[in-house]
């Protein structure tokens, strides 16, 4: 039907079910409507005042994932909200294939976000344009990410923010330069904070033109969290397996762009405290610089204090950095997980996991509860286990370069407790590492034991840069809460106590002491046994009578 055609009315309607909407080239939606004969109803006009919308602030961003598949809109958002720290107001809509948006409760929620771009799901790139609710997600350009680079080896006086702003100009719209309170740059390299094109390839290196020596001179550029590209054509979005105009390699079996491009996780994400009006703490959970706790490690040979460096937490995970305050074992890093306990809500975990290993590049132990099992064979059920879900956490531990550190003990970690047919046990609780943890540590064991109290086993992680061999005698000193409970205690502790002569001073003090723990060890021992060997052998009891149900 084309404009000029007389409008059909049926009942109830202006238009022909049978007819399309009118295509007329090079006229307007409007003009096309007033060719058309309207009913009353649709004659009737809503009068809205946008003007006063234009002063209506509108917290949001539309965004787009850069990717050769299509991601459902729940994934998306599933990935972003606690990324994101899940503020208050953050609403999350569909936008079309691979877009969405974004609205924030506020606008220091919303640069929050912009300060700690990019973002990716699933390691592709996550585009991010200011959206004022005006136009629709697919008319908007997204064709710039905002990223810090690095301009690497660059001269000492070339390293200051007059000449800084000028290379950073050179690789991409500026947006910021890195330096100190005085404005100097500092460092290594120079830092900048630019947008780059993300409709072009990414450029690898500056060059700086010397009239002096009449020579050029090139400096590597360096991504901090840069989202997957193509080594072959240089753009984001798709790997080289799939690009479509695949380019040829050197001499070297080389391509033209390279892993170097992405630099070192030197930096953290965080740029200030949480988010304020945050629900509960964001999945990079900003904390203090520096904020670090002491505790003390005791394998029976001597204590080594070390530094514990909170680094996130919420309430699936803490993520902390160990380090020996002697310097005898390099830094390393520890992840506590608690996996969703709804399957349908499971995806979370595994982003989460993805998350944290983009952030951190140590030796990593990442152990907990994750609610899953990796494999059929470590779920005990009349009912078999869905094998996408056990799928889907192997893909995340693959994702992560992290495998199983075995285990020794019972071959499962929780036990429903239910008779029967109704029993299930499963393996949900585990400890993994990455290559660089076994390298760092030659003895790496792992123990579930049981526990009366719980319907799961703990899982113990034993690491030791070297092998160790426990000399005979020595024994540490424990003290028994149950000994309180004999009649005889006090007269006890006071008769070793004043057996031995006092030293002189704090020398003196410690003998005495030393003299009453080896008197109260042997006399605990007589009246109520050895305590490690009687709960030694309740455990296996324990583990035997669990395997035989």
């Amino acid at each position: 039907m084309s404009s000029s055609d007389p409008v059909k009315e049926t009942a109830g309607s202006g238009l022909d079910p049978s007819d399309s909407a009118p295509e007329v080239a090079g006229e307007s939606v409007e003009e096309m409507m007033g060719n058309l004969k309207l009913t009353a109803a649709e004659a009737d006009k809503l009068i809205i005042d946008d003007e006063e919308e234009i002063d209506k602030p509108l917290w949001a961003f539309a965004g787009k994932i850069l990717a050769p598949k299509i991601f459902h809109y729940n994934t998306i958002a599933s990935a972003l909200r606690p990324a994101w720290g899940n503020p208050k107001g953050l609403v999350f809509r569909d936008g079309g294939p691979n877009m969405f948006i974004a609205e924030l409760g506020s606008e220091r929620n919303r640069d929050r976000i912009w300060e700690r771009s990019p973002w990716t799901v699933s390691k592709f790139a996550v585009v991010l344009e200011n959206f004022d609710g005006s136009r629709f997600p697919e008319d908007m350009e997204f064709d710039k990410l905002m990223i810090w680079i690095r301009v690497l080896n660059l001269p000492f006086n070339k390293m200051n923010a007059e000449w800084g702003t000028k290379i950073a100009r050179k690789c991409g719209e500026f947006v910021s330069l890195d330096t100190n309170k005085e404005g100097h740059v500092v460092g290594r390299y120079l830092r900048a904070r630019t947008f780059m094109k993300v409709k072009e390839p990414i450029q690898r290196w500056v060059g700086l033109d010397s009239v002096r020596l009449k020579k050029t001179f090139w400096y590597d550029i360096q991504y901090e969290f840069l989202p997957y590209f193509c080594f072959s054509c240089g753009l984001l979005g798709h790997s080289f397996a799939t690009c479509p105009t695949p380019a040829e390699r050197d001499a070297e079996g080389k391509l033209p762009w390279s892993p170097n491009l992405r630099a070192p996780n030197e930096h953290k994400r965080n740029t200030g405290p949480p988010f304020a009006e945050g629900g509960y703490a964001n999945f990079e959970y900003d904390v203090q610089d520096n904020e670090t706790f002491e505790t003390e490690t005791n394998d029976g040979l001597e204590q080594d204090a070390v530094t514990v460096d909170l680094k996130s937490f919420n309430a699936h995970h803490i993520d902390v950095v160990v380090q020996d305050k002697d310097g005898s074992v390099p830094p390393w890093r520890f992840t506590g997980i608690y996996g969703e306990p709804r399957r349908e809500n499971r995806h979370n975990t595994w982003t989460l996991m993805r998350h944290l290993h983009e952030l951190r590049d140590l030796p990593w132990l990442c152990g907990g509860d994750f609610n899953e099992t990796l494999h059929a064979t470590e779920h005990f059920s009349e009912h078999e286990r869905d094998e996408w879900q056990m799928r889907a956490f192997r893909e995340a531990v693959e994702d992560c370069a992290l495998q199983d550190l075995g285990f020794s003990g019972l071959p499962f970690t929780w036990d429903n407790r239910q008779d029967g047919r109704a029993n299930v046990k499963a393996r949900i609780d585990r400890a993994l590492g990455n290559a660089a943890l076994l390298h760092q540590f030659q003895v790496v064991k792992v123990k579930h034991v049981s526990i009366v109290q719980s319907d799961h086993c703990m899982v113990v992680t034993e690491l030791r840069k070297h092998a160790q061999f426990r000399p005979t005698g020595g024994r540490v000193f424990r003290y028994e809460n149950v000994w309180q409970t004999h009649g005889d205690y006090d007269r006890i502790v006071r008769q070793l106590w004043e057996r031995d002569e006092k030293g002189v001073g704090l020398g003196g003090f410690a003998k005495s002491l030393k003299s009453m723990q080896t008197g109260l060890n042997a006399w605990g021992t007589a009246t109520f046994g050895n305590f490690k060997k009687k709960l030694d052998n309740l455990r296996k009891e324990l583990e035997r009578l669990k395997e035989r149900e």
